[in-house]
């Protein structure tokens, strides 16, 4: 009986935690395609790509980067005061 109970409980959440896992990666092609539909809307980023002009290219990534993180940060201080 106690074999089968560990057993269960193993189970269970072996199964919520893999449904854990296939949500997050679900949020992260979401967030993944939001972001490559937004490249494609930067007209700058798209004229250095024209251009081959990597360091604009990288320097404009670097920027969105760290604008998303900003926007993470204050996500993350909305939900702390919720």
């Amino acid at each position: 009986m106690k074999d089968n109970l560990v057993s269960s409980t193993i189970a269970t959440r072996q199964a919520a935690l893999l449904e854990s896992v296939k949500e997050r990666l679900r949020m992260k092609e979401t967030i993944g395609i939001t972001n490559a539909i937004g490249f494609t809307a930067n007209q700058g980023l798209i004229d250095a790509v024209k251009a081959g002009d990597r360091e604009a290219i990288i320097d404009m990534l670097a920027q969105i980067n760290n604008l998303l993180k900003l926007i993470r940060c204050i996500e993350k201080i909305a939900i702390l005061e919720a």
